[in-house]
């Protein structure tokens, strides 16, 4: 009967490593997948706001030759 309780506990235990084991490694991959995940959006986020940029500098320069033609054309029409 003790023997049959030291295996009986051995396995238990072991089954309670394989078990840890295998929550390590989970969360360990979880963890690497989640970096990725940010860093990626971070790859987004600044491609996007390179675009915004650029689409904001680019109506300002339409902005500024509108305003040279508004004032060519009233000089003109004067």
């Amino acid at each position: 009967m003790n023997l049959f309780l030291e295996i009986c506990l051995f396995l238990l235990v072991l089954v309670g490593e394989v078990i840890l084991l295998f929550m390590v490694g989970f969360t360990k991959r979880a963890s690497e997948n989640n970096a990725d995940i940010l860093l990626n959006q971070q790859k987004y986020y600044e491609s996007e706001k390179g675009k915004n940029l650029a689409t904001k500098e680019d109506i300002e320069d339409i902005t500024k030759k509108v305003e040279e033609v508004k004032t060519t054309f009233s000089i003109q029409t004067e």
